[in-house]
């Protein structure tokens, strides 16, 4: 029901469903990976695309998610605390390449990883390294 009112719903307000996106939280999703597999196939056919964050180890769930074929971006957060995510992360980023998904690198917030970040195929990144997004983006959803 839900893809059908997403659907309904855009297209009432006029709005481009491809210049919306959908951001799930993948530590969510790894519960029941087929289930939410079928789920947000059932989404897309709304045509938004949807991006899939928290991803937050490389373990054979949230593998899986990363490389749905529904999903249209990963977001890694670059900040995480765990001992080993440098090497994680890496291979989420180079999974998610794989299989063709843009990769979006949160958290950013020096500038001294930005090359290694783009020789690794991240495409986007975000936070303070590249500009002080934090406060008008906060400011935007206070309307």
């Amino acid at each position: 029901a839900f893809p059908q009112w997403l659907g309904a719903d855009l297209h009432g307000l006029q709005c481009d469903a491809d210049a919306l996106a959908l951001v799930f939280d993948a530590s969510q999703l790894v519960e029941d990976v087929p289930r939410a597999s079928r789920a947000l196939e059932a989404i897309q056919t709304a045509g938004v695309r949807l991006c899939l964050s928290g991803f937050t180890e490389v373990g054979r769930d949230q593998q899986r998610l990363c490389r749905l074929p529904s999903i249209y971006a990963n977001l890694i957060d670059w900040s995480s605390p765990a001992t080993d995510w440098r090497e994680s992360r890496s291979r989420l980023v180079a999974e998610s390449l794989k299989h063709g998904k843009l990769v979006v690198m949160c958290g950013v917030d020096e500038p001294s990883p930005l090359g290694e970040l783009f020789r690794d195929g991240v495409h986007y990144v975000v936070g303070d390294a590249v500009g002080q997004w934090s406060h008008t983006l906060s400011g935007a959803t206070r309307r």
